[in-house]
């Protein structure tokens, strides 16, 4: 089995049936003395003492039909929420999801790897803690070929560590650090840097984002 110039998907079942997946560039796949070309966009399997077959097209790729918010407050139950589908397309069984939740945008720390039926059109997940999430979903059809991920949806959730201090005031720490957050309402707008210091009753509310380029969501921590 080759692969030139691209990426393929290469598996294996329990009953040793091979299955290359190609989705950039080009591959081949060879058993029993026969060679099937494969091209971006097709898969063949090779079942045990069997030929490869014909290349079949994969699955396209999902879209989001609701994007994961881009900041997401978490109060102690956080869960990114979002729906997604593919394109209808003549010949296509769809038979399962497949969605992974990582760390980085490599998916090489990743949270979560599951499959979901392909009556479940809705990811609702609660995140491991704070931090920066990207998401990702594959449609997988009836013969067990998995088609390209869809666009990464990015996800940061924010939690802040409230702490009581005398004289009836409050220490904010927002998380994870790195967030770009600033600090509206009442007060001067100034960007969060370290812990914020309020009264009990004190309003505070933010707007964060991933980065600076990004839009901000306006967060409320009372």
């Amino acid at each position: 089995m080759k692969v030139f110039d691209g990426e393929a998907k290469v598996s294996a079942d329990a009953v040793k049936t091979t299955r290359l997946a190609v989705y950039g560039g080009s591959s081949a796949i060879d058993a029993r003395g026969t060679r099937r070309e494969v091209a971006r966009g097709f898969g063949s399997k090779a079942e045990l003492g069997a030929q490869p077959t014909v290349p079949r097209p994969l699955p396209p790729a999902p879209r989001w039909s609701v994007t994961p918010p881009l900041v997401l407050l978490d109060r102690g139950a956080a869960s990114i929420v979002g729906e997604y589908e593919v394109p209808e397309t003549p010949g296509q069984h769809v038979a399962e999801w497949h969605v992974q939740i990582a760390r980085d945008g490599i998916f090489r720390d990743v949270a979560v790897d599951a499959t979901a039926p392909v009556e479940v059109r809705r990811l609702e997940a609660q995140p491991p803690g704070a931090g920066r999430y990207y998401i990702r979903v594959s449609a997988i059809d009836d013969d067990h070929f998995e088609g390209p991920f869809g666009v990464i949806a990015r996800v940061m959730v924010v939690k802040a560590i409230d702490t009581s201090l005398p004289g009836r005031r409050r220490r904010l720490e927002i998380e994870p650090p790195d967030a770009f957050c600033v600090r509206v309402g009442n007060v001067p707008l100034t960007r969060v840097d370290g812990p914020i210091l309020a009264g009990d009753a004190e309003p505070v509310r933010l707007r964060c984002a991933p980065s600076e380029s990004d839009p901000t969501t306006l967060l409320s921590l009372e």
